[in-house]
């Protein structure tokens, strides 16, 4: 087969991570940040501390928190695409499960009242 033919064909691959990805760091992020590049996604992810707050005085002069940058990473316009789909399948499941274990509870909470 002729090399154009070739780098005209395209073939989906399925991608697993290494085990080894077990082993990376695992750091809290609350607070997050996209740009848009011309070409990509930039997302800094980073964590925002709560202030510390004695009065309501003390709340009164807060108007910003300042967030401590983590990572910022690129993502290509398609690897956006199937993040958003990923990170949505996971979001319903995790309020699904939420939901259940809140359920779970009230319903515990019934039996011991009778």
């Amino acid at each position: 087969m002729p090399l154009d033919d070739v780098t005209r064909q395209t073939k989906a691959f399925n991608i697993v991570f290494s085990p080894e990805a077990a082993n990376l760091p695992v750091v809290y992020a609350n607070a997050i940040n996209v740009a848009l590049g011309p070409n990509e996604f930039f997302i800094t992810l980073g964590t925002v501390l709560p202030p510390i707050v004695k009065t309501a005085a003390d709340l009164e002069g807060i108007d910003e928190l300042v967030a401590q940058p983590l990572i910022r990473f690129a993502v290509s316009p398609q690897a956006m695409g199937q993040f958003i789909d990923v990170m949505r399948q996971q979001f319903d499941q995790m309020q699904q499960l939420v939901q259940a274990q809140s359920e779970r509870t009230a319903t515990s909470e019934v039996n011991k009242d009778e």
